[in-house]
């Protein structure tokens, strides 16, 4: 979740994906979990929405978890021919300029909002500055930092000659397989202490960004990869998906899990359905709005919600704000990917260069 201008057009049906996926969690946080707002106390009496809600609409969240497949295709792709540092510096230029813009614009909502600035200052300068272990200023960077991790990963597989992506792939899927065994053992409960390293090392995550990493591999070197190679991906994530969901209180597991494979379904047919879009302005369109994701799904949550609420408080129902606010995370989200964001990376490129340098282009 490439840098502002990419002329990926191969990549237009993902991008809707992700968008979609990013709407997912959007709506499943305003209809489904419409209390994480009241978590931080923004408002007074902001009590549940009364907005209608389904089990479809609350199994949104599963949005994340296609997200990470997206990421293992795009990063699979990103990494090829690249060096380590070239990755490394692409990866920082796309995540901290819209990390940045997205932590200050929910951190002066919450500010509005009421809370204290001695509250909001700490979580602010972690998200800020992507110290991502540190309490954020908005609960969804929690998936931030496992992406991060596994960028983490690739650029030090890259720096050390390692990164063959589908032995990578395999690796993390069975990783998460190992995981999910032991975590259903008695061991898991005699050594507690092992589940949160394992989980900040990617194991309930693993298969999903290796599952992407073979869909990719399957697109573009079908030789280097046989049918056998998915079956561990294939069957940890909805093993995975069925725990987040009972983990979460969601009422629709199944449901996320169908809308799960809808998402896998997209990836794998991606390339055909690029025909869809032959017009340059589908296409750009399609482009925008997958440069809008990340935006999205960064200040949907608390500023969408703080909208809402301080809506309630001047009398006016969530079930009449919800359009207009939804419409409008979209809209800042859009200005955001599109014209704040390319300025804050073209100045942040600069003071990269001398550290982490582009990568030559080959010739012809």
């Amino acid at each position: 979740m490439e840098s502002g201008t990419r002329p990926r057009d191969a990549l237009v049906a993902i991008d809707l994906l992700r968008f979609a996926a990013a709407a997912m969690v959007m709506l499943c946080h305003y209809f489904g979990e419409w209390a994480i707002v009241t978590r931080l106390g923004v408002g007074a009496g902001s009590g549940p929405s009364g907005l209608p809600t389904n089990s479809w609409l609350s199994s949104g969240w599963v949005g994340v978890e296609i997200f990470f497949v997206i990421s293992g295709y795009v990063i699979a792709l990103s990494a090829s021919g690249s060096t380590a540092a070239d990755f490394a510096r692409r990866r920082l230029l796309r995540l901290w300029p819209g990390t940045l813009v997205c932590a200050s614009l929910t951190a002066l909502v919450l500010l509005i909002a009421g809370l204290s600035w001695d509250f909001i200052a700490p979580r602010l300068a972690a998200s800020a500055l992507m110290i991502l272990w540190a309490k954020q200023i908005d609960p969804v960077y929690w998936s931030l930092l496992v992406e991060c991790v596994f960028y983490t990963l690739v650029t030090v597989l890259l720096a050390v000659g390692r990164w063959n992506p589908v032995r990578v792939a395999l690796y993390l899927s069975i990783w998460t397989l190992v995981y999910l065994a032991w975590v259903v053992s008695p061991a898991s409960d005699a050594l507690p202490a092992i589940k949160p390293v394992a989980e900040f090392f990617l194991a309930p995550f693993g298969a999903f960004f290796g599952m992407g990493i073979l869909f990719q591999q399957a697109h573009g070197d079908p030789a280097s990869v046989k049918s056998w190679m998915f079956l561990p991906s294939f069957l940890a994530a909805p093993v995975c998906i069925g725990a987040i969901g009972a983990i979460d209180g969601s009422p629709g597991s199944g449901e996320a899990l169908l809308l799960f494979v809808t998402g896998v379904a997209v990836i794998l047919l991606s390339p055909r359905l690029q025909v869809a879009f032959r017009s340059d302005r589908a296409r750009r369109i399609a482009i925008a709005l997958g440069l809008a994701t990340y935006p999205l799904y960064l200040v949907h949550a608390y500023v969408g919600q703080a909208l809402m609420v301080g809506g309630a408080a001047l009398g006016l129902p969530p079930a009449l704000t919800v359009g207009p606010v939804i419409l409008l995370m979209i809209a800042a989200a859009l200005f955001i990917a599109l014209r704040v964001e390319p300025v804050i990376r073209w100045r942040m490129d600069q003071l990269l260069r001398p550290i982490l340098p582009r990568a030559p282009r080959p010739v012809g």
